[in-house]
């Protein structure tokens, strides 16, 4: 009886691999151009365009080389939560982000799709704004903050939200106010040089000599505006990081905008 049965398989195996037609040149075609738009940071995409693929052709010989690649990609899901946040920890934080988002959503039951989920949630937008304030892309990083006042945070997380905002607050106003002085002592050197004030100015056009200069002014603020100078004095208007906070500057002093 079990040879029997096992004959019986043999057959079937024959019969399929027989039913299996040879695969059409345009089918390869598509199959090696399938291969080369794959994103190696979305297996889980990967895997669903290949197998949508497989569904398609799966009358041909080449569904079966199809089956293999799904089955390597599969395997390589394993251990991708720390190949990201290794990412993260270096120069590729998008890349990371890419990574973490594909396995949050195509590998929801395995542990590294759990793990990406729970990083997703909270971690990472707190990672990634402190992040973006080392660069002084202070906009980015409360924008990056701010999404998660719309999400249900716990008091102790609510409370983590606030406090990275204020720290981001503080640091556009040191930095602007910065700026505005280092402006200040520019535009009276200047003036002390040329006999007037600088007829124009911007961060494209401004009266230093000194790279590292004008490098911290331009690290300091997003834009001047309203400059107006005259024989004796000048005013503007700089606008910090954020694009929000502001301080009018004259000769006199920074005050509030």
């Amino acid at each position: 009886m079990k040879g029997l049965t096992l004959l019986i398989g043999c057959a079937l195996i024959i019969s399929a691999c027989a039913a299996e037609r040879d695969t059409p040149a345009i089918v390869t075609n598509e199959y090696e151009q399938l291969k080369r738009e794959l994103d190696q940071d979305t297996i889980g995409e990967s895997i669903r365009r290949l197998d949508a693929f497989r569904k398609a052709n799966a009358q041909y010989r080449i569904a079966r080389t199809v089956a293999e690649d799904i089955t390597r990609l599969r395997e390589q899901a394993n251990g991708r939560f720390h190949v990201a946040r290794e990412l993260a920890r270096g120069p590729n934080l998008p890349r990371a982000e890419k990574i973490l988002n594909d396995l949050a959503t195509s590998f929801p039951d395995t542990d590294d799709g759990r793990m990406a989920r729970e990083f997703m949630q909270f971690d990472f937008h707190m990672f990634k704004a402190n992040l973006l304030m080392n660069d002084r892309r202070f906009a980015e990083a409360d924008q990056t903050v701010r999404q998660l006042l719309g999400t249900k945070l716990d008091a102790a997380r609510a409370s983590q939200v606030e406090h990275v905002l204020d720290a981001i607050h503080t640091a556009v106003i040191a930095g602007l106010e910065n700026g505005c002085r280092l402006l200040r002592v520019s535009l009276e050197a200047a003036r002390a040089e040329q006999g007037q004030y600088p007829r124009t100015l911007s961060l494209d056009n401004l009266p230093l000599r000194d790279p590292g200069l004008e490098s911290e002014i331009t690290a300091s603020l997003s834009s001047i505006e309203s400059y107006q100078p005259t024989r004796d004095g000048f005013s503007f208007v700089a606008v910090g990081k954020d694009g929000k906070t502001r301080r009018r500057v004259t000769e006199r002093g920074i005050d509030p905008h």
